[in-house]
């Protein structure tokens, strides 16, 4: 009784330093891992959904997804609203002018608000989308 008391005070002291624990810990990581591997498919496939379309919006430079599950896309010369079927581009419009829209450039960054208002911080200025 006396050595299984000494072995497990000897195996204490080494996970204590953290002798053992780390390899083993990553032993531990990629033996539960190795499972999920063969669900990963051997070739992946992308499709380009700009692909013969009309829209011209220069580098991507923000992309986000709001809270209903549209797609929001900033580039540099609009800001496009993509429902999974069609683009939308997304004016500006001012309140002394509804009549008049302008393209939305360098759209840098999206965000959503917990009151699902969508911001758009941009060349324009800050805009909140609603």
């Amino acid at each position: 009784m006396k050595s299984v008391s000494k072995h497990l005070q000897f195996l204490g002291y080494i996970f204590h330093k953290k002798l053992i624990a780390i390899p083993l810990l990553l032993f531990f990581i990629l033996l539960s891992s190795s499972g999920t591997a063969s669900s990963i498919p051997e070739k992946i496939s992308f499709q380009n959904i700009l692909e013969n379309k009309d829209i011209t919006m220069g580098e991507v430079d923000s992309i986000f997804q709001d809270s209903e599950g549209f797609m929001w896309l900033g580039g540099a010369t609009a800001l496009f609203r993509y429902d999974g079927y069609e683009f939308l581009q997304v004016y500006i419009t001012s309140d002394d002018n509804p009549g008049a829209k302008h393209a939305v450039h360098f759209a840098n960054n999206i965000f959503e608000d917990s009151h699902h208002n969508l911001w758009i911080s941009s060349k324009s200025g800050l805009l909140k989308y609603d």
